[in-house]
């Protein structure tokens, strides 16, 4: 299915998700970004253990499926703490 309308440059935007996670960490850093079912992560902490969790996935010595496809990874708990 495809939806189409006006053209709306006025709607297009140059920022990346990144950007709008900054963004929003400097605007309400204590605010709730994720929750499971034991750990809470605020605004501010979120990338951190975002970056502790890419550093994982960067330095596990299991090979990575190559570009474009996808896998299941399972990390440690402490992946997140």
């Amino acid at each position: 299915m495809s939806i189409q309308g006006r053209d709306r440059p006025d709607l297009l935007r140059t920022e990346t998700l990144a950007d709008i996670l900054e963004a929003t960490a400097a605007r309400q850093p204590d605010a709730l970004a994720l929750r499971d079912a034991t750990t809470a992560l605020s605004d501010a902490k979120l990338p951190a253990a975002a970056d502790r969790v890419a550093h994982h996935l960067l330095t596990d010595p299991q090979p990575s499926p190559g570009p474009g496809r996808l896998w299941k990874h399972a990390t440690k708990r402490w992946a997140w703490d």
